[in-house]
């Protein structure tokens, strides 16, 4: 049966077709006409990473749509950018703003992040007493005693007495905690120092990573996601622990590092005699 049949006008049939074939918007039409080079640059990153949504992409009305639509489906696969909203399109993004750089969510520690005691975890600030004075009281002696203070209140004086004056390096942390229940507290020392060697922990606003787009690199940047993910779950896991009881499961963690320092034999205090008859023999 015909349109005319249907009692549907010749108009209304073809907004129907127009409608069902999803052409481009005139703004869109616009938009690929002042920026063509940067769209055709992107639809070749889809391709490259995302194939079988190329056609998707390409049916989307603008750059935002596309961006956010290329952003939800790469984090699905391979690691999550900065424009992944979910359901959310910001209008302001454009081609270059993804083509530039790879556009990865950081969550590296800037050095405002640690002044800002009060917006810490108690289980982080327990784990990081054991190194923030080695870490930062050097720089800003005002933000290690702010630390141990908003450690005092869940832990006692007493028990952060028996820190070191200078707390344990992130060197010393790893010898004496790696690969036992407490190694949440090295890997926090090292996410504090930007030192985790894991672009997704160490890079922040202020020191951004900055990197094209290449296969060995989105390579990396999947592996190291995956592995944000384990050290974050060995933080968040020492944390929840420290958590249930503060006092009692401190006491444990100090006595454990203690007792391993002494066994290990770290912080002893170099005899000087000797090194000197050591370089004269």
């Amino acid at each position: 049966m015909d349109a005319a049949r249907r009692g549907v006008g010749p108009l209304a049939a073809l907004e129907g077709l127009l409608l069902a074939s999803q052409p481009p918007s005139i703004s869109g039409l616009l938009e690929l006409l002042v920026d063509f080079e940067a769209y055709h640059d992107f639809l070749q990153l889809v391709e490259e990473y995302l194939p079988e949504r190329l056609e998707e992409v390409k049916r989307l009305p603008n750059a935002a749509a596309r961006i956010a639509f290329f952003a939800n489906h790469f984090g699905d696969r391979y690691f999550p950018l900065a424009y992944s909203y979910g359901d959310y399109i910001d209008p302001d993004v454009g081609y270059e703003d993804l083509l530039n750089v790879i556009p990865i969510p950081y969550s590296g520690i800037e050095w405002d992040d640690i002044h800002e005691v009060e917006h810490w975890r108690n289980g982080y600030l327990l784990m990081g007493s054991l190194q923030v004075a080695d870490q930062f009281g050097r720089f800003d002696e005002g933000v290690a005693t702010v630390w141990i203070e908003a450690c005092e209140a869940h832990v006692g004086r007493q028990q952060l007495m028996r820190l070191p004056d200078d707390g344990w390096s992130n060197q010393e942390l790893h010898q004496l905690l790696d690969g036992t229940d407490y190694e949440g507290a090295a890997v926090l020392a090292d996410w504090m120092r930007n030192q985790t060697g894991n672009a997704f922990l160490d890079a922040h606003a202020e020191y951004p990573m900055i990197d094209g787009w290449d296969r060995e690199t989105v390579e990396v940047l999947t592996t190291d996601r995956q592995k944000s993910e384990q050290l974050t779950a060995q933080m968040a896991s020492l944390s929840d622990w420290l958590e249930e009881n503060p006092m009692r499961n401190y006491t444990r963690m100090l006595d454990f590092i203690l007792a391993r320092e002494q066994e290990l034999g770290l912080g002893q205090p170099i005899d000087e005699a000797a090194l000197f008859e050591e370089d004269n023999s």
